[in-house]
């Protein structure tokens, strides 16, 4: 299942986005080549490569209480905070050219939270934008992560086992789709 989730998170959730440049078109080997190599571009020079950084906010109270969380929205918890500090930390010589990241609290906070860590990037913005937001799950927002396996499992006839472990994110994103229809339709009446 955890396979499932981190496949599902990094399809759907990707909700920030950082980019640094490189210089000399060389391909870094390891995260530190790449960030020693990003911060050496001179302002005003043009980057022969470009890195991007995708980074996943840090793990929220929906994600704590093992909900579905895509468009709804939770702040992050102490344990979230200290691991994108962490990752600030970790990022915080990189030269970032330009941040972007969805407009959903979660994200905006653990960007503004790298870029507090950061001293190599001078006066980057953070730009929100709707479009990077994570997967909807419709009626599903809020419910529990094992209900909707279960149900979309249901659905295919089969047991939860074998979904989680035979699961193709198109097959996940058409039986959200088409479940959240009937829901709606359910609740008209």
């Amino acid at each position: 299942m955890k396979k499932l989730l981190v496949a599902a998170g990094v399809l759907f959730s990707f909700g920030l986005v950082l980019t640094g440049c490189q210089s000399g078109g060389t391909s870094a080997s390891s995260t530190n080549e790449t960030t020693a190599q990003s911060s050496s571009v001179a302002k005003g020079e043009v980057a022969d490569e470009l890195t991007l950084y995708v980074v996943r906010h840090g793990k929220t109270m929906l994600n704590t209480t093992d909900r579905v969380q895509g468009w709804s929205d939770a702040v992050l918890t102490p344990a979230g905070e200290e691991v994108v500090t962490a990752a600030g930390v970790g990022l915080k010589d990189v030269d970032f050219q330009a941040v972007y990241s969805s407009d959903s609290g979660r994200a905006v906070q653990t960007a503004n939270m790298i870029m507090d860590e950061n001293t190599a990037s001078e006066h980057v913005e953070i730009n929100t934008d709707r479009r990077l937001r994570e997967f909807n799950f419709g009626t599903y927002e809020g419910d529990l992560n094992h209900t909707m396996w279960q149900d979309i499992a249901d659905d295919h006839g089969i047991t939860l086992e074998e979904f989680l472990a035979n699961i193709e994110p198109k097959d996940f994103a058409n039986s959200v789709a088409k479940l959240d229809k009937e829901h709606m339709k359910k609740r008209r009446y």
